[in-house]
């Protein structure tokens, strides 16, 4: 027995005099850089004497993103020359032109047949001033015939000589303003505009032939205040256009108020036009 006490004294003195077991390694990072997570592309801002554009192109798929304000004093802001999956951040800043007395360029312009657009978060602004001037960029984002799949989503277009918005097939548009451009506020002929402002254009505030157009507001345009001729038309306001307030014709209208509209006096327009072969609900007016 007394052995096998010293033994288990001996042992015991022996795993004491060991010291202290090393510390483990300091934890490896667990968290992911943005870069990992969403690889981002910068897009540079104007140099302090601005020149003409394009100033930036954009030519493989990718997440890209304004660290400054554009301008341009003729020509492109931004040339898309990807054939598809191409994300514009503009970070609270503007893609402007300050070019007067004639008009050429698009703030965002698709040179190639693209899909998958995405633009958000910033301004395009440009020098017209409707009805009677028309400079700068000719549009805001314009990709008609070369376009599908877009998405814009808080963007404000102010003064193009045409369009302000013009999406090509199934775009969509949401909390958009659109004001004083020398065409259509926002056009999107199949697609859906939601949320979004547009006022004081030349032409139609909204445009959706066969599209949807839903929650928006026009005010003080030169044709129809929103134009979706086979397409819907759901709560929403027209004010002050020239011609009808809402116009669906083969489509229908619900939940919408018209009022002020249909100032050209020399035809006959309506508050809310829609033909006998449209549909008309909970509308103000009710019928016409």
């Amino acid at each position: 027995m007394k052995t096998t006490i010293l033994i288990l004294a001996a042992t015991t003195i022996s795993l004491l005099a060991q010291g202290p077991l090393a510390p483990p390694a300091a934890p490896a990072p667990s968290m992911k850089t943005l870069a990992e997570i969403e690889a981002r592309t910068p897009i540079p801002a104007s140099p302090a004497a601005p020149i003409a554009g394009p100033h930036f192109t954009i030519t493989q798929p990718g997440s890209y993103y304004l660290t400054g304000n554009i301008t341009v004093t003729s020509g492109d802001g931004i040339v898309i020359n990807a054939a598809s999956d191409v994300s514009i951040d503009l970070n609270g800043f503007t893609i402007r032109s300050n070019l007067t007395g004639s008009f050429n360029g698009y703030a965002i312009r698709c040179a190639v047949a693209h899909a998958r657009l995405t633009v958000k978060n910033g301004s395009l602004v440009s020098t017209s001033v409707p009805p009677s001037t028309f400079q700068g960029f000719e549009h805001g984002i314009y990709c008609n015939g070369v376009l599908s799949e877009a998405y814009v989503s808080g963007v404000h277009i102010r003064g193009m000589a045409s369009t302000g918005i013009y999406l090509d097939i199934n775009g969509i548009v949401e909390n958009c303003t659109a004001t004083s451009n020398g065409g259509d506020g926002i056009s999107v002929p199949n697609g859906s505009i939601s949320h979004s402002h547009s006022a004081k254009n030349r032409f139609s505030g909204i445009s959706a032939t066969e599209g949807t157009v839903s929650h928006c507001t026009v005010t003080d345009n030169g044709n129809e205040g929103i134009s979706a001729a086979s397409g819907s038309v759901s709560h929403s306001r027209a004010k002050n256009s020239f011609r009808e307030g809402i116009r669906v014709d083969l489509g229908i209208a619900t939940h919408c108020v018209a009022s002020g509209n249909s100032t050209d006096l020399s035809n006959a327009h309506k508050q809310i036009q829609v033909s006998a072969a449209g549909q008309r609900d909970a509308c103000v007016p009710p019928s016409e």
